[in-house]
């Protein structure tokens, strides 16, 4: 008797589109997060430094460190090395794919379907959120585009035009990413250009926020309260929360008009275990 070959299933889309093997993590769990830890590190040192440099008040020392950050930034493979690492973290293989906790709150909540998106910082077209029938419309930007489906745009260079509005933006492990403080702050009130208006009923437009816990839980200068008030003075209402022990997920409905209110980085919580990250909003 003839046994039938067991059916495979479909072959994953490779981040260039095309078709590949099983064999996709090309990169370690832990080499990955050493890759993102490290990238994160050295951009915030870089910003630190490019800050000075354009006040005229580098020393020659922080220069040659200048020099020296650029160079392992290039030698550790950049931005798309930092990209790979981060694609492999949030394979669905992995559980990494933030968008299923997004759809579990759409279906909670009952939301219509036919939405439309602004993903940003997107690294995967197969994610939830494209396999969930609520979006008609998904627009997908990165900085450094890993997939044809994929617009390389940077979200703080993105024009603003009348017809480029959404009823969702999605910020996943993308703040966090931006080395300078002012310019968070600067992304988050972005958002309330390409955003459709407030409706008065069900719950968009929203923005779909994700952050690694240790920016709230465990900074300085940061907290979960402090994130709540700027984004209250954004016009934005927290409707879902959810914590891990690594990421942290929001989901804030636009219902008001944004306020003048300024955020300013200053002490929250002390203590040498403490972290940097902070949000300023001006």
């Amino acid at each position: 008797m003839i046994q039938k070959k067991a059916k495979l299933g479909k072959r994953p889309t490779s981040i260039t589109g095309k078709k590949q093997g099983p064999d996709q993590f090309k990169i370690g769990s832990k080499h990955g997060k050493r890759i993102i830890r490290r990238h994160h590190t050295l951009l915030k040192q870089k910003a630190t430094i490019e800050a000075l440099e354009s006040q005229n008040k580098t020393t020659p020392e922080q220069k040659k460190e200048l020099e020296a950050i650029n160079v392992e930034l290039h030698r550790n493979g950049g931005l798309e090395k930092y990209q790979l690492a981060s694609i492999a973290g949030q394979d669905p293989r992995r559980g990494g794919d933030s968008s299923k906790v997004l759809i579990s709150w759409l279906k909670e909540d009952g939301t219509s379907k036919g939405l439309s998106m602004l993903e940003v910082g997107c690294l995967s077209v197969e994610n939830a959120c494209s396999k969930s029938g609520f979006f008609n419309k998904i627009e997908r930007i990165d900085l450094n585009s890993q997939h044809v489906e994929i617009k390389q745009q940077d979200f703080m260079q993105r024009p603003v035009t009348d017809d480029d509005k959404y009823d969702m933006i999605s910020l996943s492990l993308v703040v966090n990413y931006v080395p300078e403080v002012r310019q968070r702050g600067e992304m988050l009130r972005r958002t309330l250009q390409f955003l459709n208006p407030p409706q008065g009923e069900g719950h968009i437009p929203a923005v779909f926020l994700v952050l690694p816990t240790p920016c709230v839980s465990n900074s300085r200068y940061f907290t979960e309260k402090r994130l709540d008030d700027i984004m209250q003075s954004l016009g934005f209402r927290q409707l879902h929360q959810k914590t891990t022990p690594r990421i942290t997920y929001w989901y804030y409905q636009l219902c008001n008009c944004p306020s003048k209110k300024a955020f300013r980085k200053e002490l929250l919580h002390d203590g040498k275990a403490r972290n940097n990250f902070s949000i300023i909003l001006e």
